[in-house]
């Protein structure tokens, strides 16, 4: 019912009463009311309590300030749009109000009980409630009372948005960065998430390079026992920024003298600071020394030798340290063996 007054008629009301009960079933949508500067009580017959109240909303879901919203107000819609105008003004007006809310409301309704046949108006009337505003992680600001048609039919929504970073800092010179990204949906029936880089799952890995210096990362929630139906989050995006890489200090800590006849000596990779391994390779006078571990046990087989370590991080950055060894007889023990 996109009409009001001010004032209840009991002829109106005694009518709405009886259809809303069986056998008639019947479910009333009222327009709250807009555009009355000194009165902002909802108006007849939205405000009858078998009729549900719905105001509207602007795009960021906060309140216009002539819709009327003393009273109950059960659901708002967003309602936009150019019109060909008022006959006799030279000018375009503007859709809206809670007039064409109400009917928004009223087709979502409609499918509903299409979608869901065996529902009592009382029940549909629930379920739009139930479905509404941030019940699907939406940060509406007008009361989170903001129907949501998708929701309301059995379709996926967003429990909350996608999780991850804004911000991505790349050093200089790196080819890249990973970082992670997660959402999680409910509703429907079967839920397969497909994200804007291709991947499958409520999980996401995005590799950013350097030039992405925004790039956008969305998922789009899909239910699969029901062709068509589908969400597409907001998108989230991320900003990639540059950092100078410091000076590379990265070095070995351990002997530069091992004692002849010494059984080993122990040493331990040094990375820049700031810059965090996940992977080491060590050599020995170029030769592989098969070792993965941020320390190494050298057995000395020569008079002198070069030892080197190359250290990778998450984003394959890497750097190299070395140390050159020599044997002497008066140098400090390490593991004799003795």
């Amino acid at each position: 019912m996109a009409w009001g007054n001010e004032h209840w008629h009991d002829d109106i009301g005694d009518r709405i009463y009886l259809y809303y009960a069986l056998p008639y079933d019947v479910l009333f949508v009222g327009a709250a009311g807009t555009g009355n500067p000194f009165h902002r009580e909802v108006m007849f017959p939205a405000r009858h309590p078998r009729v549900l109240a719905v105001s509207s909303a602007h795009i960021d879901g906060s309140r216009p300030d002539d819709a009327h919203h003393e009273g109950v107000i059960n659901l708002i819609a967003y309602i936009y749009g150019p019109t060909v105008g008022i006959s006799g003004f030279p000018r375009i007006e503007k859709t809206g109000g809670t007039s064409a809310a109400s009917a928004l409301v009223a087709g979502v309704a409609t499918l509903v009980r299409a979608r869901y046949p065996s529902m009592r108006n009382h029940e549909v009337w629930d379920r739009l409630q139930q479905t509404r505003g941030t019940a699907c992680g939406m940060p509406w600001s007008w009361n989170d009372r903001l129907v949501n048609a998708v929701a309301a039919v059995g379709g996926p929504c967003f429990n909350r948005n996608i999780a991850g970073p804004y911000d991505v800092q790349i050093n200089e010179g790196s080819i890249g960065s990973y970082r992670q990204f997660s959402t999680v949906a409910t509703g429907g029936g079967r839920l397969q998430y497909e994200w804007s880089n291709g991947t499958i799952g409520p999980n996401a890995t995005y590799f950013f390079r350097p030039g992405n210096y925004d790039s956008t990362v969305t998922v789009v929630v899909r239910d699969l026992d029901v062709q068509g139906v589908e969400v597409v989050s907001a998108p989230h995006v991320v900003r990639v920024t540059f950092v100078p890489r410091p000076p590379a200090t990265a070095s070995i800590a351990g002997p530069a003298e091992i004692r002849i006849g010494a059984t080993s000596c122990v040493y331990s990779a040094r990375p820049t600071l700031g810059f965090v391994p996940v992977s080491y390779q060590w050599s020995v006078d170029n030769e592989p020394a098969g070792v993965d571990s941020p320390s190494f046990e050298y057995v000395p087989a020569y008079s002198s030798a070069t030892i080197r370590v190359r250290m990778t991080d998450g984003s394959f950055q890497s750097e190299l340290a070395s140390l050159q060894v020599v044997t002497a007889p008066d140098a400090p023990p390490c593991l004799t063996g003795e």
